[in-house]
């Protein structure tokens, strides 16, 4: 209803009476009646005053109509308290549900498969409500196991949108032939999580402890009551626990990418993108597509240990660790924040390739 108020005048006369009584009878409220020598006025609501003119015919008087609160920023009406209601109600709502999901990093093919695995295999159906969404540490679990290439997945929320970005794992992979048949024994403590074998025998099953040195591939094959030396080759995959120490700087300084935008230059530095231009007009100025980037400096506080430290251990552990290798899990066991740096101790779950060759010594 529109409560705004009108102001009715009506010039002293015989019919004045008529029109009060046919406001009674239409049940139309009227306010601050006053009366003078010549006048009489009184307030009505706005959705009152199609009625009010209908009776102005009837009663045969003459009426002088002002309206108020025309300049009013915010005119209280039905449509106006409905459209509050749903400015405020409306964002809330929205803001329960996960709209969308950004899958980047690794390579194209990996993000788009990652982005099909988590709306098939998980079943992640967007528009979705966020208390529905696993955990970030749940999906993390089920992507990293789809996808053992993987190193970290991590993830950035920013209201109903979240952004997944793929970790590679280093390809410094640097293999070394040798012409003598090996085995393959553990070059360090852990739980058999599977195996890449090219040849040889499996000594050690999956889900099974095993300590350094233990061989794990035998490079015999068994043929009857005969010896055949073929040679263990292949990769043999472990879990273990890994603590280290970090420090790290407390300010932090770092970029972020503005709007590209098309300039005209007249140096030969690479840009993202160029229009071509004929090459005498070429030789004395380009139109080229740059990318700007905006500095940022930043105090590392508690707040931060989720979305910027978790990161940067990571990123700062893959590069000491052998190729393929992923992080399945971690533990801060303490943090401690000085006036210039941050220290403390964390506890990763590592998967790695255990192998490594030893030689098949004459007599085995």
């Amino acid at each position: 209803m529109d409560r705004r108020k009108v102001l009715v005048e009506v010039k002293q006369g015989p019919h004045v009476n008529r029109l009060f009584h046919l406001l009674h009878k239409e049940r139309i409220v009227i306010r601050q009646v006053r009366f003078s020598n010549h006048h009489v006025t009184f307030e009505i609501r706005r959705n009152d005053v199609s009625a009010l003119r209908r009776i102005r015919r009837k009663s045969k008087v003459r009426l002088k109509l002002r309206y108020e609160n025309t300049d009013a920023v915010i005119q209280l009406t039905a449509k106006t308290l409905i459209g509050i209601f749903l400015l405020i109600v409306v964002p809330i709502i929205c803001t329960q549900f996960i709209w969308r999901i950004q899958v980047t990093g690794a390579t194209p093919e990996v993000a788009y498969k990652a982005e099909k695995y988590i709306a098939n295999e998980v079943g992640v159906s967007l528009p979705l409500v966020k208390s529905s969404l696993p955990t970030d540490y749940e999906l993390r679990q089920q992507l990293m196991a789809a996808f053992p290439e993987l190193s970290w997945v991590h993830f950035m929320k920013s209201g109903g949108d979240i952004k997944i970005d793929l970790q590679l794992a280093p390809e410094t992979e640097v293999k070394t032939k040798s012409d003598d048949p090996m085995h393959l024994i553990a070059s360090n403590n852990g739980v058999i999580t599977h195996y890449f074998l090219k040849s040889g025998v499996r000594l050690v099953d999956a889900n099974k402890t095993v300590y350094k040195g233990d061989r794990l591939v035998s490079g015999i094959l068994e043929a009857g009551d005969r010896q055949v030396v073929v040679g263990a080759e292949g990769e043999v995959y472990a879990d273990y626990w890994f603590e280290t120490a970090f420090t790290i700087n407390r300010e932090i300084i770092y970029y972020t990418p503005k709007v590209t935008e098309w300039k005209v230059v007249k140096d030969q530095g690479a840009y993202i993108d160029e229009i071509k231009l004929p090459k005498w007009i070429n030789r004395y100025v380009r139109i080229v597509k740059k990318q700007s980037y905006q500095k940022h400096q930043h105090t590392l506080t508690e707040e931060d240990l989720d979305k910027l430290i978790r990161p940067l251990l990571h990123k700062k552990i893959l590069q000491s660790l052998p190729p393929k290798t992923t992080i399945k899990s971690e533990k801060i066991l303490h943090v401690t924040f000085d006036n210039d740096t941050v220290k403390g101790q964390v506890l990763f779950l590592v998967n790695e390739n255990i192998a490594i060759p030893y030689p098949i010594y004459q007599g085995e």
